[in-house]
């Protein structure tokens, strides 16, 4: 601990003055827990819990926690999902986790965490709190809110972990509550701070150790916090006058400046922004916006005070970080399985025997299992993977499906759809299905119903909604189903692994268009050491990977365009043409590809542009190479095989391989891909698969 720092910091701090500032806010507190006692809880309606009606003058639990507690520690910053259900005034309708079922359901359940976390808080349980399932941020405000002699009002594990690096205290925690206890213990046995209350001690921390924005924390704080907010006012000026906060500044300042077309996004110098923000402070219509928010209006300069401060910063960084962001890394070596699978739910991992196909499917559901009920009850497979061992008699979906016994008048439910029915149990849980050795049965017989349903799916909110998989006449014979059709759920990924030799069968292009194929034909051998970690759930948290990882944000081109106005000109035509250019030299050939293959390329190019919007147009252009040649791969070339007939030229000493080899760069791997298999064309015929 740098104890000079410390001993300045702690004769700069008064204890007194905070505890005055925070007399009023106490106050509110104590309002708060007289009226939200545990038995006001245990009968209280859902109404009067849910946050989204607002402050309409009434006591709400989440509103009041999030809002009218704020300065008693903030957990701004997440959405309303964190409180598990909520209300929506635009639609009229609660929302839920939907885990639960139900918004009642979610509610109940969740009041009796609540009910739990104050028996638990009150008894210094912290064990029990740390089992305890609400919200990290949430369960700590409970807790300071309740009982702020015991619980330090600072709830993520970043500020915690901040503070107690600063205080050189090492001894180990895992928890934030762990972490909380530790920081709280250190107060109590300094002579000085242990008779401040836990919530001077928070603001001596927060004064004593700010993260300042001159040394390393920079990019780790500020860059990061703000990066999202930066590429939203950087994005144009149409997506940032979307948001109410803007929009109310902007009118303050049409009426400050009546004369001009000035907004907040013209101003971009710290110091006219500070200027502006004197007189925008003083103008009686911010005033009243700012009182009816509760000071959110000025909330909203502090961050454009700090995305004019972070512009540089975000200048020195952005072209690095579109470069490493365009081709999959060798450091992160699942970016590419990712991508493919936000694209399409579906994918193909083609390669000889022995090349961890099945599993690298593993590693996936390993990385991405959270520590939840029974999903990780067995070491060796997690809760969100099933393997599917493809047998050579299948020749229609019963084995998939399941199908409806005359003979017991009962549906037989396969491990395929009881692996779905628990996926939407948990759908902020992506789940993985790895369909051994596919190919071992014609695929499109087998699994001809997942075929098309995989063609119906369609954007709905944050989810992806398909069509029917099995009828509700049929999923109401299983207990506890009470969601009518069986859709396949947006947060289920079907992986086959394809072995290609005399006793597979070949893929029909009705497979290989409505899939993403990933050709693995190993690496260096000696690679294979060290691998091992690839195969446990991950120690901690920060490290799972969520469904917010794997979500897809596009279904069709329409939604990218939508999303990218300023971009739909580049998208439409140069998508386009790079693939009619590759058409021309498929021409009078079966492998000419359509509209679903330019949906997928510009749904994959959305993905890329959803991470860096505000690209420049050197930038765009790498995007839209990086997307051709990726879909390229996984798209186009596994169409294609023939003879030497078919790939020749008429007039051309090159082949259709050799023209089509001219539109991409050497470094690429669709280069590479058709450079392999125009060697492979010296012995008569070529194709794409091993």
């Amino acid at each position: 601990m740098d104890k000079e720092k410390f001993q300045i910091a702690l004769e700069n701090f008064n204890p007194v003055l905070v505890t005055d500032q925070l007399a009023a806010l106490n106050a509110k507190r104590e309002a708060f827990v007289t009226y939200f006692t545990p038995e006001h809880i245990e009968e209280m309606p859902i109404e009067e819990y849910t946050i989204g009606y607002g402050n309409n003058g009434k006591h709400n639990f989440c509103y009041d926690l999030e809002h009218t507690l704020r300065g008693l520690g903030s957990i701004r910053g997440g959405s309303s999902k964190k409180f598990g259900v909520w209300y929506s005034a635009k639609e009229n309708s609660y929302s839920h986790a939907k885990k639960y079922g139900s918004a009642q359901n979610a509610y109940e359940q969740i009041r009796k965490n609540i009910l739990d976390l104050l028996v638990a808080g009150e008894a210094d349980d912290i064990k029990a709190i740390i089992q305890i399932p609400l919200a990290l941020v949430f369960k700590g405000k409970i807790l300071s809110t309740y009982y702020p002699e015991k619980y330090l009002n600072i709830f993520t594990a970043e500020h915690l972990d901040y503070f107690l690096k600063n205080l050189d205290i090492t001894d180990p925690a895992d928890s934030v509550e762990e972490k909380r206890v530790l920081l709280t213990n250190f107060k109590n046995d300094h002579p000085v701070m242990k008779d401040w209350s836990l919530q001077c001690f928070s603001h001596f921390l927060y004064e004593g150790y700010p993260k300042s924005p001159d040394n390393h924390m920079v990019e780790d704080i500020r860059f990061k916090k703000y990066r999202d907010f930066i590429l939203k006012c950087t994005m144009s000026a149409k997506s940032v006058n979307n948001y109410t906060d803007f929009r109310r500044i902007n009118e303050c300042l049409q009426e400050i400046y009546p004369n001009s077309e000035l907004t907040i996004l013209d101003i971009d110098t710290t110091e006219e922004f500070a200027e502006i923000q004197k007189q925008l402070e003083n103008n009686d219509k911010f005033k009243q916006y700012n009182k009816k928010g509760g000071n959110q209006y000025t909330y909203t300069l502090i961050h454009y005070m700090h995305y004019l401060q972070a512009k540089e910063l975000f200048a020195n960084f952005y072209d690095e970080d579109i470069t490493n962001d365009l081709q999959p890394s060798n450091a992160d070596k699942y970016t590419k399985y990712i991508r493919a699978l936000r694209t399409k739910p579906f994918m193909l991992l083609a390669g000889i025997s022995g090349t961890g196909k099945s599993r690298i499917v593993r590693e996936l559901a390993f990385r991405s299992c959270p520590n939840r009920d029974d999903l990780r009850k067995d070491s060796t497979t997690p809760g969100n993977y099933l393997m599917v061992e493809v047998k050579p008699n299948w020749h229609d979906s019963t084995e998939i499906l399941g199908y409806h016994s005359n003979l017991t008048k009962k549906y037989h439910f396969t491990k395929f759809i009881k692996f779905l029915v628990k996926a939407k149990k948990y759908s902020d849980v992506p789940f993985f299905v790895c369909l051994d050795e596919m190919n071992l049965a014609p695929v499109e017989q087998y699994f001809a119903e997942f075929l098309s349903v995989l063609e119906t799916r369609k954007k709905n909110g944050e989810h992806v909604t398909t069509g029917s998989l099995v009828d509700a006449q049929y999923m109401n014979e299983l207990e506890g189903w009470t969601e009518g059709n069986l859709t396949l759920p947006d947060n289920v990924f079907i992986i086959g692994t394809v072995n290609m030799d005399d006793t597979t069968h070949q893929f029909s292009r009705k497979v290989i268009d409505r899939a993403m194929t990933i050709e693995m034909n190993g690496g260096e051998l000696s690679k294979m050491f060290g691998n091992d970690c690839d195969l446990a759930y991950p120690a901690s948290d920060d490290d799972l990977w969520t469904m917010d990882d794997f979500r897809c944000s596009y279904v069709n081109a329409d939604e990218v365009i939508k999303e990218n106005p300023f971009r739909q000109d580049g998208i439409k035509k140069q998508l386009s043409d790079k693939l009619s250019l590759i058409n021309g030299y498929l021409k009078n050939t079966p492998y000419q590809i359509s509209y679903r293959v330019l949906n997928e390329l510009c749904v994959y190019l959305g993905h890329l542009l959803e991470k860096n919007p505000n690209v420049s147009n050197e930038d765009f252009e790498k995007m839209i190479d990086t997307a051709v040649d990726q879909i390229t791969m996984m798209k186009i070339l596994p169409r294609i095989e023939g003879d030497e007939d078919m790939f020749a030229i008429e007039k051309s000493e090159k082949n259709r391989l050799e023209k089509m080899m001219e539109l991409f760069d050497p470094a690429t791997e669709s280069y590479k891909k058709l450079e392999e298999m125009n060697n492979r064309l010296e012995s008569g015929f070529t194709r794409f698969w091993p």
